[in-house]
């Protein structure tokens, strides 16, 4: 309710209006993940939220009237000054590659006339094994027990499971400490894939035994990079979904050439453009990702872009998938642009 009084506040008092025009000439980059809502037929719900189909609508009809939804490839080429600058201007960028983005998200786009790109990682297409983060949700959610202790580096984290709430809580906190556990994040994959087995083997469940055409987890397939759509481009997040600056720089070339290249033969066109896993990013791996040949790469970095800038350390900001209404999301797309409207 609160929230709902100080937009309609920021509303009459012109807030929006001001926004949007002291940024008339920075890009807004929005950053998605999945999209899909619970059913009565969902095998399981993940802790952390998703977009819903019906907040992804809500929301883009209301920038729609004050934003102009482009292309990626439209955004680099007006961010290179190849192309007249086209005001308030934003882009729909989803990350890790969801077989619902495809499904949930591409036809509410679709009517909407708004274009999106979404960027796989390689593994993903190819093994179509579940993300850690999502395969670990789930192993948590089937044990029958009111806590577990889980290796973090040289360290153990308690994760509770006495309530939906203290496991998402604590599990939010686990996969922050796990991050910074790890220098190496091939090894902090081969770590969380014992943990998940030992957990699995626990339980007796796998969410790898329920991934075919689950909602919230299902991931894109070789075919699916194949859809024909003047809306829908694909990117590259890598071969495994490693934190470019956590592996040497000879695996970082090599998961860089490889996802570029075998992603694009799935495509059956070039695959231009990258997306950092976890957002980590530094000038040194923008370099090499321009060398690899991509045209852009967008980080989790929040901020927004003008003319001139490092096409390979683009900002963003993540989409408002809690706003409850226009006011809220216009509200909240407000504030950040006001924020950022210096950057």
């Amino acid at each position: 309710m609160k929230k709902a009084i100080l937009s309609r506040m920021f509303q009459w008092l012109g807030i929006n209006w001001l926004a949007r025009y002291l940024t008339r000439n920075k890009l807004v980059i929005f950053m998605l993940h999945g999209v899909a809502a619970p059913t009565i037929h969902d095998k399981w719900q993940p802790t952390w939220q998703r977009t819903s189909p019906e907040q992804l609508e809500l929301i883009v009809k209301a920038y729609q009237k004050h934003f102009t939804f482009i292309s990626l490839e439209h955004a680099v080429a007006m961010l290179q000054g190849e192309v007249q600058w086209v005001k308030n201007a934003a882009v729909l960028t989803f990350d890790d590659g969801y077989k619902n983005n495809l499904t949930k998200a591409l036809p509410v786009l679709e009517n909407l006339q708004v274009p999106m790109i979404v960027y796989p990682t390689l593994s993903a297409v190819e093994q179509r094994k579940p993300y850690w983060i999502d395969r670990l949700d789930f192993a948590l959610q089937q044990l029958d027990k009111s806590c577990v202790e889980l290796p973090c580096g040289a360290d153990s984290k308690t994760i509770n499971l006495r309530s939906r709430k203290e496991l998402s809580f604590s599990y939010q906190a686990y996969r922050l400490a796990l991050k910074g556990a790890y220098q190496n994040d091939y090894q902090m994959l081969a770590d969380l894939d014992k943990n998940c087995s030992m957990l699995e083997s626990e339980s007796g469940a796998s969410l790898e035994q329920v991934l075919d055409g689950d909602v919230w987890s299902d991931l894109l397939q070789k075919d699916d990079l194949q859809v024909q759509n003047p809306l829908l481009d694909f990117g590259s997040h890598t071969v495994s979904h490693i934190r470019v600056t956590h592996v040497c720089t000879s695996e970082l070339i090599k998961e860089l050439a490889q996802s570029k290249e075998t992603l694009g033969k799935y495509m059956g066109r070039e695959c231009k453009h990258f997306c950092y896993p976890n957002g980590d990013a530094s000038r040194n791996t923008a370099s090499l990702v321009q060398q690899c040949g991509y045209n852009s790469a967008v980080t989790t970095q929040q901020g927004l872009n003008k003319l001139g800038d490092n096409l390979f350390l683009l900002r963003r900001l993540p989409f408002p998938h809690h706003a409850k209404n226009p006011l809220e999301a216009l509200f909240h797309l407000s504030t950040k642009l006001l924020r950022f409207r210096s950057n």
